[in-house]
């Protein structure tokens, strides 16, 4: 049994203790791992740790833990403890399975908030209670059969079958229960505007630097899809469709549940595809996606990997599947070495400096994000295709109209700037100027 607090003469002083994330080292086949394990900690300038409850063995599955990146098990160790603590102090429940829905609800509407006073990000909140229920189901599943518990992990998780017609494989999609609280809103927009020239530029980037990423990027602007879906693609699950006289009428996106490598729970946490659907690629694009992807068929075939079936479009520098952490990684790294110095000495030599630095200034400031593509799409379709919103949301794969009309809300004038945007690319002079 996993008492909340162990020793029942404190149980009355619950709140001069804390559960804190204590990273230890440990060194497995010549490699380090930062592993974290959460400690219960009495309160003080120099707080004493008092007990070590082995919570960690709940939300960080054996065998996984070698291959979770360090940040993933920090924000799923930070996320435990937030709840943790405020089962500790805002609740007199003696065990984990006694706790109620009441006392999650709770728990909902208290994360909201962090530890400084600020508000948390919508995204941060979402993720954080995903990691929080995870520990829930596992702790569940595993002694429901000897605890008599006071939830049950269904009242929280909706999960269904998706099965893969191409492969005959089955995958689980979950939908996580909030129990109708809603997340915090988005207090700063960030700044995730890319001009239309912009795309462009970036895209020739990613052939000069890191052509492996040229097609992703594509497809994050092209069909508006997700980081995570972008690495859960597989050849066969991105499907050409013919039209007349040989034409491709169609590129279609199969984002109707995870690539196989993805749901190995021995390997690291590969991305997810956010809402099952089959994507397809906005019809101005179709032509320039074809392209994008033979040329990549064609580099993968080059260095020996088979191009088929249900192998990875994306790959790593080992030639393994390509994590959503290591994507976004090397989408920053050349957003930040190549395309801003590029557009910088671009921008001085054609004498397009006032209309760019603005931009380039925000950039500095504040990195945009591979999800900035995604955003590209909504643009165009909303100022250049002149779609409806309705239309827009439905291309973007959303959840709900509600996500489309929030969105358009929020970004009304980055909207504008994009439709107001004078910088064309022009690859004939680059050569030139760079």
């Amino acid at each position: 049994m996993s008492n909340i607090i162990p020793f029942y003469h404190i149980q009355n002083e619950r709140k001069n203790y804390v559960f804190l994330n204590k990273f230890v080292t440990i060194c497995r086949e010549g490699e380090t791992v930062q592993f974290p394990c959460i400690t219960l900690y009495r309160k003080g300038i120099e707080p004493v740790p008092v007990w070590y409850p082995v919570f960690e063995r709940w939300y960080i599955p054996a065998g996984k833990a070698e291959a979770m990146a360090t940040a993933t098990m920090r924000k799923r160790s930070a996320a435990v403890c937030a709840f943790l603590n405020y089962l500790l102090w805002e609740t007199k429940c003696p065990q984990i399975h006694e706790i109620t829905l009441n006392d999650i609800y709770g728990f909902l509407i208290s994360y909201k908030t962090k530890e400084n006073g600020q508000l948390r990000s919508g995204l941060g909140w979402d993720e954080g209670i995903a990691f929080v229920y995870e520990f829930l189901g596992s702790y569940y599943y595993h002694n429901k059969e000897v605890l008599q518990f006071s939830y049950k992990y269904e009242d929280l998780v909706t999960a269904h079958a998706v099965r893969d017609d191409s492969t005959g494989r089955q995958a689980v999609a979950v939908k996580y229960n909030h129990l109708s609280v809603k997340a915090p809103k988005k207090l700063t927009k960030k700044n995730r505007l890319l001009l239309f020239g912009y795309l462009e530029f970036f895209l020739w980037e990613c052939e000069m630097y890191d052509p492996e990423l040229t097609l992703g990027v594509a497809l994050q602007a092209y069909a508006g899809i997700r980081e995570g879906e972008v690495v859960n693609l597989t050849y066969d699950r991105i499907i050409l469709r013919y039209g007349g006289f040989g034409r491709i009428s169609d590129v279609i996106l199969d984002l109707r549940a995870p690539a196989p490598f993805a749901l190995d729970q021995r390997k690291t946490d590969f991305g997810r595809i956010k809402v099952s659907r089959e994507q397809l690629v906005y019809p101005d694009f179709v032509e320039k996606i074809r392209k994008l992807y033979d040329k990549h068929m064609e580099r993968h075939n080059a260095m020996g990997c088979e191009a088929t079936g249900n192998n990875a479009v994306f790959l790593n520098k080992w030639k393994k599947p390509m994590s959503v952490d290591t994507y976004k990684g090397r989408v920053k790294k050349l957003f930040y070495e190549h395309f801003l110095p590029d557009l910088k000495k671009a921008s001085e030599q054609m004498g397009t400096w006032a209309i760019d630095a603005p931009y380039i200034e925000a950039f500095e400031e504040d990195y945009p994000g591979a999800h900035a593509f995604r955003h590209w799409f909504t643009m165009y379709l909303f100022q250049r295709a002149q779609l409806t919103h309705d239309e827009i949301s439905k291309w973007r794969g959303d959840e709900s109209q509600e996500s489309m009309l929030t969105y358009i809300h929020v970004n009304a004038d980055m909207l504008e700037s994009f439709k107001m945007s004078a910088y064309t690319f022009q690859r004939s002079w680059l050569g030139e100027v760079l």
